[in-house]
């Protein structure tokens, strides 16, 4: 199988996050950040599956059905992706805010409230079933939107908050820190986001694409 851009950013982001989690790893910006970095990871091991690696799967072995076994595992991964990923990269928001230094018992509490909206939506979406969600469900696209779009406003909020803290601070090697953890928060956070706004779209003028899409085996991310 040759090597592929799909399995090649796949790799670079893993590195990528070890390493940012290894500059520091009793941190615990460094570790919910890493944490969130693995969940938007997924993503794109997801994509490197389902695009490049069952595809030449079908043509070497000739597995035919190997889609249809991946499918749960799919669902699973898109679930992680959609409803732990942003909670988990606010929660490292929180931590570049000062918020855990400031409000220490709020700070106990808010970490466990950052999953609680998505623990509820358990109850109307099935993790495995997000696959056929994605394929066939406009109010799954339009909800899943507002939550993750409501996430990214707060995160914005919480950086922009830290950032303005640390110009009037002193320490090198603490604004160092919250520089890499921006790096490894805002870029794969708004190349997703974009994709969702783009996707929803794309299902709102045509859902005839989905049917086809999902007659070829293919998926959204």
């Amino acid at each position: 199988m040759a090597f592929t851009v799909q399995i090649g950013f796949s790799v670079t982001m893993l590195v990528f996050v070890i390493i940012f989690y290894a500059s520091s790893p009793n941190s615990k910006l460094n570790q919910w950040c890493s944490i969130g970095g693995l969940f938007f990871w997924l993503g794109i091991v997801k994509q490197a599956i389902m695009i490049e690696i069952i595809p030449w799967m079908h043509s070497t072995f000739g597995m035919s059905g190997i889609d249809i076994s991946f499918a749960p595992i799919h669902s699973i991964f898109t679930w992680a992706i959609y409803a732990l990923a942003l909670p988990t990269v606010t929660i490292g928001g929180l931590y570049f805010a000062y918020i855990d230094k400031e409000y220490p018992k709020y700070m106990r509490l808010l970490k466990p409230a950052m999953y609680f909206p998505g623990v509820i939506l358990l109850f109307f979406f099935s993790p495995l079933r997000f696959r056929e969600y994605q394929l066939n469900n406009q109010l799954f696209w339009i909800i899943y939107t507002i939550y993750n779009f409501s996430f990214a406003i707060a995160l914005n909020a919480l950086v922009a908050r830290g950032v303005g803290i640390d110009k009037r601070s002193a320490i090198k090697n603490q604004k160092n820190q919250k520089k890499q953890a921006a790096l490894i928060l805002l870029p794969p956070l708004y190349y997703w986001l974009i994709r969702r706004r783009t996707i929803l779209r794309q299902n709102s003028h045509d859902r005839g694409f989905c049917k086809f899409n999902q007659k070829r085996g293919g998926s959204y991310t």
